[in-house]
């Protein structure tokens, strides 16, 4: 059997109308198809693009993943006493390619805790710092640990915190970096290392 082909005159559009009169399904002479409505039960999409800045995600769509499994080796341990420490920017986990009023939802896991207390006693805060490329860097704090008197170090399990944080307008990429707290007098600890990696996974969400 033959093929059955609709085409319009040279330079005209093919269209498809509803019963107002209205196009419901237009090709252009380049072959671009524009569909006014619902596409309902269009079957399996084996090809194409959906990166195009102009389709429309619902909130809470993840827009991109970042990662790394040795994030935050490169400089050592954080340390404070009555003070706080934070990774420098080079020992930090860069995320790029991002969109302001999007947010970031940053995960670290691993790394050895420790405290020491003696003669006070009081917390110690684990956390992130969001540096971006313009603005204000932004401290969360996401654990604490409340360390009692003790003339010996406390070890504790591996930090697992996870911090969100708003993209502002206008910044395209982001500086994750350990921030480590602790009351005065009271001795803090994070490590970082070989023995002691410290994966980052940070997640870009649709808002």
């Amino acid at each position: 059997m033959g093929n059955l082909i609709i085409k319009p005159n040279t330079g005209g559009l093919l269209k498809l109308q509803d019963e107002g009169g209205s196009d419901a399904i237009s090709i252009s002479t380049t072959g671009n198809t524009t569909l006014a409505g619902t596409a309902n039960a269009i079957g399996t999409v084996t090809a194409g693009n959906l990166s195009n800045s102009s389709i429309v995600y619902p909130d809470g769509h993840v827009v991109q993943v970042a990662s790394s499994n040795g994030a935050f080796n490169g400089g050592g341990s954080l340390t404070a006493t009555g003070d706080t420490a934070t990774d420098s920017d080079a020992n930090g986990f860069t995320v790029s390619n991002l969109t302001g009023g999007n947010y970031l939802f940053a995960t670290v896991t691993g790394g050895l805790c420790r405290t020491k207390s003696n003669p006070t006693i009081g917390y110690v805060y684990f956390g992130l710092v969001f540096k971006p490329n313009t603005g204000s860097s932004t401290t969360v704090s996401a654990m604490s640990i409340y360390s009692r008197i003790a003339t010996v170090y406390l070890d504790y399990a591996g930090v697992a915190i996870t911090c969100a944080y708003p993209i502002p307008s206008g910044v395209t990429s982001v500086i994750v970096k350990r921030t480590l707290t602790s009351a005065s007098g009271v001795y803090g600890y994070w490590s970082s290392g070989s023995a002691f990696y410290t994966p980052c996974v940070v997640l870009e969400v649709l808002s």
